[in-house]
Order: C-alpha cells, then sequence, then structure tokens
C-alpha cells in the first residue's frame, strides 16, 4: 500500500506541472528533512520501547509480586496519551505541510517534552535496580530536537 503523504505530493506535483506551476522552492528539501527527522523519531520511540519491555522482563523475573504489577501494568503505555497525539500531528503534518498542522506538531513536541520534564517515572525508570539499560530522556529529547529543527526549515 502506497504512504498516503507520497501520494499527495505526487498528486500535486502531476496537478502543478498540469497547471504550468513552478515548484514551491524548498518545499521538497522541508519535506525530506521532516520525513528524515520523523523517520528518525519513529526508531527512537522504538528503541526505547524495547528498552522498557526488556525492563518489563527483568520486573516480571524478580518473582516479587509487587514488581510483576508494576510489568503488568505496561510500562510501554506509559507514553500512550503524549505518542497518540506525536503520531496523530506527524502524519497529518506529513500528509498536509501548512503552518496548521506545523502549529499541531509544535505543540505535540512541546507536551512531550513536558512530559519527560514533569513524570517522575521516567527519571525512576532510568535508573532502575536491575541493571536494565533504560534510557529515556536523552534519546527522546534529541530526537524532539530534530523535529523542531525540520519544521524549522
Amino acid at each position: 500500500m502506497a504512504d498516503p503523504a507520497e501520494v499527495t505530493r505526487s498528486w500535486c506535483r502531476q496537478a502543478r506541472g498540469l497547471l504550468g506551476l513552478a515548484p514551491v522552492p524548498g518545499a521538497a528539501a522541508a519535506a525530506s528533512t521532516l520525513t528524515a527527522a520523523a523517520e528518525a523519531w519513529d526508531r527512537t520511540v522504538n528503541a526505547v520501547g524495547s528498552q522498557l519491555q526488556q525492563l518489563a522482563k527483568a520486573l516480571q523475573a524478580t518473582g516479587d509480586p509487587r514488581c510483576r504489577r508494576i510489568a503488568d501494568y505496561g510500562l510501554s503505555g506509559l507514553t500512550r496519551r503524549e505518542s497518540v497525539a506525536m503520531r496523530a500531528a506527524l502524519l497529518e503534518c506529513r500528509a498536509r505541510d501548512d503552518a496548521t498542522t506545523r502549529s499541531r506538531l509544535t505543540a505535540a513536541i512541546a507536551a512531550y517534552r513536558r512530559f519527560l520534564a514533569e513524570n517522575p517515572l521516567v527519571p525512576l525508570l532510568e535508573r532502575n535496580p536491575l541493571g536494565v539499560a533504560c534510557a529515556i530522556r536523552q534519546p527522546l529529547a534529541a530526537s524532539l530536537q530534530s523535529l523542531e529543527q525540520a519544521l524549522r526549515t
């Protein structure tokens, strides 16, 4: 199945050509930069999710019912609300890159940054006593920075 954003871009190229309109200067580069930043975001989120899954397995393996309950709670769901908002804003911005969608993406990035800064569970998970490497804030913050830079192009 074709990527909806690519289908839209292709359609716009064809329509501009038929109408004799010149391509928007820099639009391809900006879209490419945002696409690369969005793909990097996806990879980062997946890597953090894998670390949280490893932590959940280690919690289960302790045999302690309290640790099992934490693992059963679903650590990967920790950022569910922020992740859903971010995913929606990214998809919307890639499908229709305009001031409104960029504003929504900027708001989603700010909300994610607040979550990383304010949620007390995040640093607790990062310094877990089970020896499971769990880097959450630094990689996600760096990826959010890349998205912000892409929005400025």
